[in-house]
């Protein structure tokens, strides 16, 4: 199920549809800080919600060829308002998931137009833990998507934005924010690494690679005394809630720089291994077979029944 409380979750698929013509919402995941359990109060409603064309098959999977440019409305942000006085969202984002899974091929090509950090989105999608997921869609798909994706490029994201997270301001303070947000990109890293599995998103599963209680101790007080503030703000307003900074924290420094260089060490060590594992024609067979599976899953809900 989506976060949220059921009338909250079944109004936003509804308009999803709605917004969508009418089409059937076939899979749909909350994203953000609220799958990551590290929201603010005034945090988004992040949820990505899916259609399915069964007749459609992409250029990529049609021809068995990258050289294609991706599907530029693919995605469409359907501006929708919230009525919920505690989930705000001001758009609906709705895939079609044939062009969404198409992204998992070559994308480092020139010719594909897909950023690294919207690649880490195909894991992203199959890996939070709040799903709307009628026909069993992530537990079929994200195995096969799994095998067949690009370490380097979501090892890259998660580093990405671990550089961009990890910054401090000339008084030597940085956002509380930040700091979770660093530690969630490293130990994301971490578990590609360490354990050859997908990482979770839930940042307090990803606590289980941290072997130092006093860590977790301080980043578990970081998130409360954030929330906290945010709770007792004068004349809140959604938005506008100023950023929390805090002074550096010596025994999280110490942690990240030690764990990162490791990560850096073994990242180097696994290139050999993970260029194996990047293949374009591996990943237009994987996405083919993938469309198939969603195919089979509807028609056989149709036929016993579960949906007509």
């Amino acid at each position: 199920m989506l976060f949220g409380n059921k009338d909250f979750v079944e109004g936003y698929i509804a308009k999803g549809s709605e917004l969508a013509g009418g089409k059937e919402i076939v899979y749909g995941v909350t994203l953000g800080s609220i799958a990551k359990g590290i929201q603010r109060l005034d945090s988004d409603y992040d949820a990505r919600l899916f259609t399915f064309e069964k007749d459609k098959i992409t250029e990529a999977v049609k021809n068995g060829t990258a050289d294609v440019k991706w599907i530029d409305d693919a995605i469409r942000h359907i501006p929708g308002d919230s009525e919920n006085n505690t989930l705000y969202y001001d758009k609906i984002p709705v895939w079609e998931l044939n062009s969404f899974l198409d992204m998992l091929i070559d994308p480092r090509s020139e010719i594909r137009a897909i950023p690294v950090m919207q690649y880490y989105q195909v894991y992203y999608t199959f890996a939070a833990p709040y799903q709307y997921d009628p026909y069993g869609l992530c537990e079929k798909l994200s195995p096969i998507a799994w095998s067949v994706m690009d370490r380097h490029l979501l090892l890259e994201s998660f580093e990405k934005d671990l550089k961009r997270r990890y910054t401090f301001r000339e008084d030597g303070t940085i956002s509380s924010r930040d700091y979770l947000k660093t530690m969630y990109n490293l130990l994301s890293q971490k578990w590609v690494l360490e354990l050859s599995d997908r990482p979770p998103v839930y940042l307090e599963s990803l606590y289980y690679l941290v072997d130092d209680e006093a860590v977790i101790e301080k980043l578990r007080e970081i998130y409360t005394g954030l929330v906290k503030d945010a709770l007792e703000e004068e004349k809140y307003q959604r938005k506008v809630s100023k950023y929390y900074y805090m002074p550096a924290d010596k025994a999280l420094d110490d942690y990240i720089k030690r764990e990162h260089d490791k990560v850096l060490s073994l990242w180097e060590q696994k290139k050999p291994e993970y260029d194996k594992i990047y293949d374009v024609q591996k990943q237009i067979a994987a996405v083919g077979k993938m469309r198939d599976i969603a195919l089979r899953s509807l028609d056989e809900a149709v036929a016993k029944g579960i949906n007509d």
